[in-house]
C-alpha cells in the first residue's frame, strides 16, 4: 500500500476514488469502479489512488491509500471531507453517496447506479435499511453539487432526472460492462446438456422479489417440480435464510431448493453455464448484471418486464410480470416446452451481450474523460 505521509503533501495522481467495495469480497458497484480505473490506467495512461477508511488491510494490487476513521459512514462524510479540500486532481465517488459538505467542483464525479433506496422496499437486513436511510438522505444534499454524473442506463438516468433538477448534460450513460468473446462461448455447454436447475441470483431486500421464485415453483406441474431444482444465491441473513427456508416447506417445495452460501466468480460461472434457465424476478434494477452474465454464458434467460429489463435484455429474453407467480410460472414451463424458441434466446443473448463488451465501456470512458478533463 503507498504510503502517503500527509494530506497536504503533493500527491503522485492523477485521480482517486472510494475503494472501500471494490477490494475483497466485491461485487456490483465494486466490479463496476475497478474496470473503470483499468480503463484510466490502461487505455489512458493516467495515476490513480484507490481511497480505504482508516485501518483496512489489504494485498493491493493497485495503489491504496488508508486514512481517517475506520467507521465507513464518518470516513465518507469527514475523512474524505477534508482530504478533497488538499487534493486537486479528480476525485470519483463510485457509490452514488459523497460528503454532504463537499464543495461544488467541477473536478468530482458521482456515480449513480440506482434510485431503489427511494422505493420503501422492506428488507429484514438491519444493515440494508442503514444503508438506505443513509442514501435517502446524503444523495439529495449532494447530487446538486457534481458537474460529472455518471450512471448505468438511460432507465437510471431517467429516474434521475425526474427526481433531481439536474441538467441533462452533466449525466452520462456508461453501462455496466463483460468480456465476451463468441469463439469461448461456442464452448458453452448446448441447451440439452445443462442441468435441470433453475439459478436465481437475489437478495433480502424486497425489490429482489425473489420469494416470488418460490411461489411460483410450487405452482408448477408436478411433473416439472420432480424434475427440477431451484439453486439460489445472496440470502446471507441467517434469519431471513429460516424464513425462506421455512416458507419452502409450507409450499411443500424444500427438498427442491437449495440455497447457496457465498460463491466465487468461477462457481457462479460454473452454475450459470450449467442452468437449464436463470430468473431474474427484481421489481426495480440500476442495470442488472445478472442479465449479461447469463447471456455470456448461454443461459436461457427469464426475467421481468418492468424496470430496466426490457433496454438491457432486449429481445433475448422471455418475460413476465413479476407481481404475478403465475406468470412467473408461465414462463418457466414455456422455457422448457418451447425449446426451440429458447435456443433462439440464448443466440439473441450472445448478439444483445456484444452492447456491453469492455471494448465499447472502454471507448466510452476515454470518450468521456477526455471530454470532461482535457487539462489532465
Amino acid at each position: 500500500m503507498r504510503k502517503l505521509r500527509s494530506w497536504s503533501m503533493k500527491y503522485d495522481s492523477d485521480v482517486v476514488y472510494d475503494a472501500n467495495f471494490a477490494i475483497n469480497k466485491h461485487r456490483g458497484m465494486g466490479k463496476y469502479i475497478n474496470n473503470f480505473i483499468n480503463v484510466l490506467n490502461v487505455n489512458l495512461g493516467l495515476r490513480t489512488i484507490g481511497l480505504l477508511k482508516g485501518g483496512t488491510k489489504i494485498v493491493p494490487s493497485r495503489d491504496y491509500h488508508s486514512f481517517g476513521f475506520s467507521l465507513y459512514i464518518l470516513w465518507e462524510q469527514l475523512s474524505m471531507y477534508f482530504f478533497s479540500r488538499k487534493f486537486k486532481g479528480v476525485i470519483i465517488y463510485p457509490y452514488n453517496t459523497a460528503s454532504i459538505f463537499s464543495r461544488k467542483s467541477a473536478s468530482n464525479v458521482l456515480i449513480v447506479h440506482d434510485l431503489i433506496y427511494f422505493n420503501d422496499f422492506e428488507t429484514k437486513s438491519l444493515k440494508q435499511r442503514l444503508g438506505a436511510s443513509y442514501r435517502r438522505f446524503v444523495v439529495p444534499r449532494v447530487i446538486n453539487k457534481f458537474e460529472h454524473i455518471i450512471t448505468v442506463s438511460e432507465y437510471s438516468k431517467k429516474q434521475l432526472l425526474n427526481r433531481f433538477n439536474l441538467d441533462g448534460n452533466k449525466i452520462e450513460v456508461i453501462p455496466n460492462s463483460i468480456i465476451f468473446n463468441l469463439e469461448e462461448a461456442n464452448h458453452n455447454p448446448k441447451y440439452n446438456q445443462r442441468d435441470n436447475y433453475i439459478l436465481h441470483i437475489g437478495g433480502e431486500p424486497e425489490y429482489k422479489n425473489s420469494k416470488s421464485l418460490l411461489y411460483a415453483f410450487s405452482k408448477l406441474p408436478d411433473e416439472v417440480r420432480k424434475s427440477y431444482k431451484v439453486k439460489m444465491i445472496g440470502i446471507r441473513d441467517k434469519k431471513v435464510l429460516n424464513q425462506y427456508q421455512s416458507l419452502a416447506e409450507s409450499l411443500g417445495i424444500s427438498e427442491a431448493i437449495e440455497f447457496l452460501a457465498y460463491q466465487t466468480d468461477e462457481e457462479i460461472i460454473q452454475l450459470y453455464k450449467n442452468a437449464k434457465m436463470f430468473i431474474f424476478p427484481s421489481f426495480d434494477e440500476g442495470f442488472g448484471i445478472p442479465i449479461i452474465e447469463s447471456f455470456k454464458f448461454g443461459c436461457p434467460l427469464l426475467c421481468s418486464n418492468t424496470s430496466c429489463f426490457p433496454e438491457i435484455a432486449g429481445n433475448a429474453a422471455r418475460y413476465f410480470d413479476p407481481a404475478n407467480y403465475t406468470s412467473i410460472a408461465s414462463a418457466i414451463v414455456s422455457s422448457i416446452m418451447e425449446v426451440e424458441e429458447t435456443e433462439k434466446n440464448i443466440e439473441f443473448g450472445y448478439d444483445q451481450v456484444k452492447k456491453y463488451s469492455s471494448d465499447l465501456f472502454a471507448e466510452k470512458i476515454r470518450f468521456w474523460f477526455s471530454e470532461s478533463f482535457d487539462n489532465i
